[in-house]
């Protein structure tokens, strides 16, 4: 909890986004076993994917978009946090 009162934006971004990228990465891993084992459960315009290379093709605009939601979510819990943490009670120091 320390670390929450006092990091910076950055680090708290940063650790905030590698948590959610290491997340994606291995839905990205488990995607593309779906996607060569069974590509028809890939939607392209509402029509299932006729072969892996389609299939992959959804998941990486699929990863992309994400991975922008990922960092757009991370950047702006970081900033939630680094204001919010300004209302927290400060620990006692001793003098």
């Amino acid at each position: 909890m320390g670390v929450l009162k006092t990091a910076s934006y950055g680090d708290l971004f940063g650790a905030a986004f590698a948590v959610g990228a290491s997340f994606w990465a291995a839905m990205g891993v488990l995607g593309l076993l779906v996607a060569v084992a069974s590509p028809q459960l890939f939607q392209m315009n509402g029509t299932p994917s006729g072969n892996s290379g389609q299939a992959l093709g959804v998941l990486v605009v699929m990863l992309v978009v994400l991975m922008v939601l990922n960092t757009t979510i991370a950047a702006a819990g970081a900033g939630v946090w680094v204001f919010a943490r300004r209302f927290l009670p400060r620990e006692k120091t001793a003098t």
